[in-house]
């Protein structure tokens, strides 16, 4: 695996939360419990798994927009600091595309006050006698032209509004932008020109992705690596074909069974995993593996103490890892 050019360690975000009102005894939510995860320069790692598994926290803690509980970030070698002067560094380097496009564009601005907002944050970046004509580079970049310019975000479809989320991100010339969600307002056959749009500007700049999405198809069709996320812990990762085709860890192998599928004729077909109850309450999750109250096939040490994220490429958490029942994805062409 090439270097790592994004290292997380041990990183953790707690919440404090009073578990019965006002007066009750103070509580803590585990939205991130002690990820690791490494990230190679041109590279797209995915993160998926059920709503409140932390994914979106996890994003907002690689992008500095929440600070950590415990752990560490290092970008390039050099360890994220606090000071402003480092912020700013680090945020040239990674960017963060949000999952809403109607709510992440400032209304009252036009498009190109949405673009020449990063240049003015990051001074020095760009003369400003060359803040117009870069901004018109950057929605040409995606797929649009300079008389978007003096329009509001009012005035354009979702797909376009993302894109332009995407040429705003792009402005600093990042190396990492993280993807939360970038398809899931969006119409199918938007999502499809996304998908092409983010794999084009991949290629073409090099960048990397952290790419957030519940999508298994589109997942499948964009990432070199799958993280699967369980109760704010990394459950089971590696590369995208062994993962789909080969899943570990009980929950994985859930998760992948439970894909649609188009063809109501092979909908019954055996293999699919259907878990019982809902996941556990974050404030107050089972000891040990914290799957096990809903996995079968779960022993005695899985209550006794949490498994290690470990293995030689594939990494698993898992005491008893390993194929179980036929799990399948189907990719749909107009992604694929």
């Amino acid at each position: 695996m090439p270097e790592s050019l994004i290292v997380a360690r041990d990183l953790t975000k707690h919440y404090p939360v009073r578990s019965t009102g006002m007066r009750g005894p103070r509580a803590t939510v585990k939205a991130v419990d002690g990820i690791d995860l490494d990230l190679a320069a041109g590279e797209c790692l995915a993160l998926v798994g059920e709503s409140g598994c932390g994914k979106s926290t996890l994003a907002s803690l690689i992008t500095r927009l929440e600070d950590p509980s415990g752990g560490s970030i290092i970008v390039d070698g050099e360890p994220v600091a606090g000071s402003r002067r480092e912020a700013l560094r680090f945020r040239r380097d990674v960017q963060i595309v949000l999952q809403d496009p109607f709510s992440s564009l400032n209304p009252r601005l036009t498009i190109e006050s949405v673009l020449r907002e990063p240049f003015e944050i990051h001074r020095g970046l760009l003369p400003r006698s060359r803040w117009r004509e870069r901004s018109i580079e950057l929605l040409e970049m995606v797929g649009l032209t300079e008389e978007h310019l003096d329009r509001y975000p009012h005035e354009f479809s979702g797909g376009q509004r993302q894109r332009i989320s995407i040429a705003r991100a792009l402005a600093v010339e990042p190396r990492v932008l993280v993807l939360d969600e970038p398809l899931s307002a969006l119409d199918v056959s938007v999502q499809a020109q996304i998908v092409a749009l983010l794999k084009e500007l991949q290629s073409t700049l090099g960048l990397a992705y952290l790419f957030i999405s519940h999508d298994l198809a589109v997942v499948r069709s964009m990432a070199d690596r799958v993280a699967v996320m369980y109760l704010g812990r990394i459950v089971e990762q590696g590369a995208t074909r062994d993962v789909y085709e080969s899943p570990q860890h009980p929950y994985t192998q859930a998760l992948l069974s439970s894909s649609p599928i188009p063809d109501p004729r092979k909908r019954d077909q055996p293999g699919r995993i259907v878990l019982q109850g809902d996941a556990p309450s974050p404030i107050d999750p089972p000891s040990g593996c914290t799957f096990r109250t809903r996995c079968w096939r779960a022993v005695s040490a899985c209550s006794e103490r949490p498994p290690e994220l470990s293995g030689e490429g594939r990494l698993v958490a898992c005491f008893r890892p390993g194929p179980d029942a036929a799990t399948r994805v189907v990719i749909r062409e107009d992604l694929a």
